[in-house]
């Protein structure tokens, strides 16, 4: 529960103090990546496109604590969030929460319950081609593609400027699946990715995987090999909304 309360007020303390009455421009100031440290526990929040992703992790010991997040909703006087995945938590999911909260300065300084004040940076990033939320829409099996229309289980892969976070959940039954994030680039059609957590796999922590990839039609293809070596296509499409 300790992560979760900090979830709470880290949300709002990102939505509602920046003094902001339109709802839009107080989201807005806020969308990208943020990171927090504990001791050698790494926090990091990823905010784009009306979703949200809060992981916990040890890079120098790879170890996954655990990771949550859904879609967030912002009005004149705060926001809400709607559960999509809690790693350590399942029957949180389906769960809306309301937040508030509070910013200093140039720093989020957050408090949550009689805990001790968390601060959180800012992690310097432009938003980019992939920047946004998307979903796995199609798979590339024995030459064919299968479509993989939305529904309640279902792959997402969360992009900021420089960050990436792919999770695998329901958002009926509340399984969680498995998570992988860390940072990205995109040059020149080469999709790069830096793991930082992997639940399934810690020994896979430090490894750099590269991607063809092209943006077409306004969705991205994806091709190359997966963490375990196979080769892969995969189409992914933007995340409209988030039911």
């Amino acid at each position: 529960m300790k992560c979760a309360c900090r979830l709470l007020w880290l949300l709002s303390a990102l939505l509602l103090t920046s003094g902001h009455a339109d709802p839009a421009a107080a989201g807005g100031a806020w969308v990208g990546a943020w990171r927090g440290t504990d001791g050698d526990t790494e926090r990091v929040l990823l905010i784009v496109d009306g979703y949200f992703t809060h992981t916990t992790y040890e890079r120098a010991n790879p170890r996954f604590h655990r990771t949550l997040g859904g879609p967030v909703e912002f009005s004149d006087s705060g926001a809400t969030a709607l559960i999509h995945f809690d790693s350590a938590e399942p029957s949180r999911v389906g769960r809306t929460v309301g937040l508030v909260g509070e910013r200093v300065g140039t720093e989020l300084r957050l408090r949550f319950d009689d805990a001790e004040e968390e601060v959180w940076q800012r992690i310097g990033e432009s938003p980019g081609d992939l920047t946004g939320v998307w979903r796995i829409s199609a798979r590339q099996r024995d030459g064919q593609f299968q479509a993989m229309p939305l529904a309640a289980r279902r792959t997402l892969k969360v992009l900021t400027g420089s960050r990436f976070q792919w999770v695998a959940m329901n958002i009926e039954t509340g399984e969680f699946s498995g998570t992988g994030g860390g940072r990205y680039g995109f040059v020149d059609g080469v999709y790069t990715e830096t793991i930082e957590f992997f639940s399934r796999d810690p020994s896979r922590v430090g490894a750099k995987l590269d991607f063809q990839g092209k943006v077409q039609e306004g969705d991205w293809h994806h091709q190359g090999r997966s963490s375990r070596g196979e080769p892969i296509y995969e189409i992914w499409s933007r995340l409209v909304s988030a039911p």
